[in-house]
């Protein structure tokens, strides 16, 4: 058995602190068994001593690729005295790298996401726009292996894409899951091309519907997407946000107390808490059931369908939380209560929902929009069918203005 070289075994996780700028945790395996000579294990051990001066103990981890190895010899080659740099490099030498082809991962990245999707565990809509992120890519990159992509040509690439600003940036953040698992789960990949890439966040924009505009999306899915009528009732007349409302039950909506019970926080486990003071015209959109999810099981399939049918797609994405803001913007109009509209909002201060949600409505258009139930919105469909697709196009040029 060749001399052992000691490896350093690195993940990310939560120790921001090591570094005081990335969050990567940093160890190495001093198992006795291991080491051939009493040397090589005096030296792994004065490693880990070494490792202590960026706050971290000794802990065990999976062996990572080189791309943390050589951020640590940058931070380390500007901390004097320290016996991290040579262990670091040498460390260089044994870690493992495969290389494969784009089609051959993309294809095993995808069968891996599509048993997430079925095991509840991915929404259907982010595996949407995973896969055609990745599809993409093996458009342009296919048959070529996977160290290949570290190179100009991939930053043309994406920066020549057809996409707006928003839509570049969640492209790339949906492509970045698959580069990153490249990196990370597969060493295909010394670094994601896109570390490389300064492609910047758009800063939000905080649109609310009109109550006309809103009174076209609501007409079009009441009759053209009847399913998704309680889950769009929630959204728009209680301001209960799409991730939340994809959660709740027929049982959580209480009305003989007039009160909403919703899951705070990520999937099942968040904390519960109680919606009330919101307008009563959400009733009328919440069918008379006793229990099971307002949510159909296809919810990502339907509600990408409904987009699509608005003129929304990849490049002209939905506004973010538009449902929410038309929502707690008309409450407040007609009330003219920033501390009822706070609650409807489970703010814990009325100054955060004026920070958020401060468009305000003349009065009759805030009561027009609370008048808005299933039936209603039927007839207007029925009569204003023929002028859908003009009162669509006049939607997208009012976000473009």
């Amino acid at each position: 058995m060749p001399p052992y070289t000691p490896r350093l075994t690195i993940g990310y996780d939560k120790a921001k602190a090591a570094t005081g700028r990335s969050p990567y945790w940093f160890a190495i395996d001093r198992k006795k068994r291991y080491f051939e000579t009493e040397a090589e294990r005096d030296k792994a051990y004065q490693t880990q001593l070494a490792l202590q001066q960026f706050g971290v103990g000794h802990i065990e981890a999976t062996a990572r690729h080189d791309l943390e190895l050589r951020e640590m010899i940058r931070l380390a080659e500007g901390r004097p005295s320290t016996p991290l740099l040579s262990i670091f490099k040498a460390g260089l030498d044994v870690m493992p790298r495969t290389d494969r082809s784009v089609d051959d991962l993309a294809a095993e990245f995808l069968r891996m996401k599509q048993a997430r999707v079925r095991a509840r565990a991915l929404k259907w809509n982010s595996y949407g726009q995973q896969k055609d992120a990745v599809t993409a890519l093996t458009r342009k990159f296919g048959g070529r292996m996977m160290s290949e992509v570290r190179n100009p040509e991939f930053e043309r690439w994406i920066m020549s894409l057809p996409h707006s600003p928003s839509g570049r940036y969640s492209f790339s953040k949906a492509l970045g899951v698959f580069l990153n698992w490249a990196v990370e789960k597969k060493h295909a990949l010394h670094r994601s091309p896109l570390k490389e890439l300064d492609i910047p966040q758009p800063a939000p924009k905080r649109i609310a519907f009109t109550f006309a505009e809103a009174r076209v999306v609501l007409a079009i899915a009441v009759v053209e997407f009847p399913e998704l009528t309680s889950i769009m009732g929630a959204e728009w007349f209680a301001a209960v946000r799409p991730e939340t409302a994809a959660l709740l039950d027929y049982s959580d909506f209480i009305r003989s107390e007039g009160a909403i019970r919703v899951r705070v926080g990520k999937h099942e486990q968040g904390d519960v808490e109680f919606i009330e003071g919101f307008h009563p015209v959400l009733w009328k959109w919440i069918r008379r059931k006793k229990s099971g999810p307002i949510a159909p099981p296809n919810l990502g399939h339907r509600v990408t369908a409904f987009h699509r049918r608005l003129g929304f797609d990849r490049s002209r994405p939905w506004p973010q939380d538009v449902a929410r803001r038309t929502a707690l913007s008309h409450f407040i109009s007609l009330t003219g209560s920033l501390e009822k509209g706070a609650r409807v909002a489970l703010h814990t201060r009325p100054s955060i929902t004026l920070k958020h949600y401060r468009r305000r409505f003349p009065k009759h258009e805030a009561e027009d929009y609370y008048r808005m139930t299933p039936e209603s919105l039927s007839k207007w469909y029925k009569n204003n069918k023929p002028r859908l697709k003009a009162l669509i196009s006049s939607i997208h040029q009012g976000l473009a203005s």
